[in-house]
């Protein structure tokens, strides 16, 4: 089953809202042709908030679906991929140089995939994605010093407190690979910790991905 959860708020000129309680929200599972394969109707809670669970049909279509959430004049829509699970024959595993970097440092990203049978995942392509917003840091062992929190957060113009960067690679024949992502165009007026994805795929086409941290500051 497909588990699911929206929340609504209301943009007025006292500011942002709780979307008033009882509304109705339709809730549909849509399959790589549109096709609605499943549906529901939820009510809005005293909190505004929606959820649910949709059944994904036996024998139904893979690939990429979409959840579509349609609150009066209002829709929201989520991506989600379906696809036939198989045990992976392989792990991943990888690191960042350091737990934290200055804007213009590079962030070193170390890279291993091996079957669990034994041997390197040699020559298997790479995805990396890393992403992630401005929030507060306190230093190691000073946590009554917080910097970069606060509502003056992305008043500045120009300034994006955000980074998102994405790569494509190889593993080598050892399966391994060390990869480096730029950081010197980011302009952020608060710390950003980065959530780095990686993900392998076997001659097979099986993804495996494993994740690593870190924290970017200006």
């Amino acid at each position: 089953a497909v588990q699911f959860k929206g929340i609504v708020r209301t943009l007025g000129a006292a500011g942002i809202a709780l979307a008033k309680a009882g509304l109705a929200v339709a809730v549909e599972l849509r399959d790589p042709q549109e096709l609605v394969v499943a549906k529901l109707d939820c009510t809005l809670s005293e909190n505004a908030s929606f959820d649910g669970a949709l059944p994904l049909p036996a024998g139904g279509a893979l690939g990429s679906h979409r959840l579509v959430a349609k609150l009066g004049a209002l829709t929201l829509a989520a991506e989600l991929e379906v696809r036939t699970y198989r045990t992976p024959k392989f792990r991943m595993e990888a690191s960042v140089a350091a737990p934290h970097h200055v804007v213009g440092d590079a962030m070193t990203l170390s890279v291993y995939a091996g079957y669990y049978s034994g041997g390197p995942l040699g020559g298997a392509p790479l995805k990396v994605s890393a992403s992630g917003y401005a929030s507060g840091f306190s230093p190691p062992g000073w946590p009554e010093f917080t910097f970069g929190s606060g509502g003056w957060l992305g008043a500045e113009a120009g300034v994006a407190n955000n980074f998102r960067s994405e790569m494509q690679s190889e593993l080598d024949s050892l399966g391994k690979a060390k990869l480096s992502l730029p950081t010197d165009k980011v302009v952020a007026v608060g710390s950003i910790p980065i959530d780095l994805e990686v993900t392998a795929e076997d001659p097979n086409g099986q993804p495996v991905s494993h994740s690593a941290q870190t924290w970017l500051h200006p």
